[in-house]
């Protein structure tokens, strides 16, 4: 897998400075360049993009290295662990191509950074799986929708248990030169 800095700089295809692989409009001229949710969420998608669901590769134009679908489609798993703090631990330590953190947190941790340490979501959830850590995850997915998660821009980073498969999710291999 890609570490986080390799995906994003594969997913702007040399177009550094941009807010999305294809320019600086979620939607130039009102249309999709790729596979998001359009409708009303969740309920109904509408196909505005062309499909109802996952699309096949190459439905929509490459980026300028001839990538395809870095934006949309599914959640593209990187080899970094998640954790909330991490660009504010960059800030601080600033590297050339950091490798994430060096342990990562579980979706109850999550929870906590979120709710700033305040939401007693152990007692909640109760204790996870001892490898049940999170990975950062690009490029959005078919079941973003506009209102809630526009996160197409190849910096938008989400979240997603390395144990818990789902239709939204995949990888991309990558090799190093």
């Amino acid at each position: 897998l890609p570490t986080e800095a390799e995906w994003e700089l594969a997913a702007r295809g040399g177009n550094e400075g941009l807010d999305y692989i294809w320019g600086n409009s979620p939607k130039p001229g009102k249309k999709w360049l790729a596979n998001v949710f359009t409708g009303e969420f969740p309920h109904k998608d509408t196909g505005e993009d062309g499909f109802k669901g996952t699309a096949p590769i190459k439905s929509f134009p490459p980026n300028g290295f001839g990538l395809y679908d870095m934006a949309g489609n599914a959640w593209e798993h990187c080899s970094d662990l998640y954790r909330p703090d991490a660009y504010s631990l960059f800030i601080k330590s600033p590297k050339k191509d950091p490798k994430g953190p060096r342990g990562g947190v579980s979706q109850i941790e999550v929870n906590w950074f979120l709710q700033n340490g305040k939401w007693p979501s152990p007692l909640i959830f109760g204790k996870q799986h001892a490898l049940s850590f999170l990975h950062v995850t690009k490029g959005g997915s078919f079941l973003c929708h506009e209102s809630y998660c526009l996160r197409y821009r190849p910096g938008a980073r989400h979240y997603s248990e390395s144990l818990a498969p789902t239709n939204h999710t995949g990888f991309r291999c990558a090799k190093s030169r």
